[in-house]
């Protein structure tokens, strides 16, 4: 019997918002800063709650309720991927200017 396994559509899909779901069900308490998450504050404020990895994606970290843990949205943003040899390298310039 094969089993039709859906490709991970990224944060878009059933299987993201579901681990959402379940990390809005643990104490609002932030994965990196260890403060208390407002949950009433709207999405788009810098201390409302996302959903964040322990483990970058990047870094080969998977989509699962294990590796998803609440955040604040500016401690989120600020932590980035953080993957070596991604960043932009300063180029040499030919001549001083």
């Amino acid at each position: 019997m094969v089993v039709a396994v859906a490709k991970w559509q990224g944060r878009k899909g059933r299987p993201w918002r579901r681990i959402v779901a379940a990390t809005k069900r643990l104490p609002p308490v932030c994965g990196r800063c260890g403060l208390q998450i407002d949950m009433t504050l709207p999405p788009n404020h810098r201390m409302s709650y996302t959903t964040g990895h322990r483990r970058a994606r990047a870094r080969g970290g998977v989509a699962s309720v294990a590796n998803a843990r609440p955040e604040h949205r500016a401690c989120n943003s600020s932590a980035g991927a953080d993957v070596p040899g991604r960043r932009t390298q300063a180029f040499r310039r030919s001549q001083e200017w």
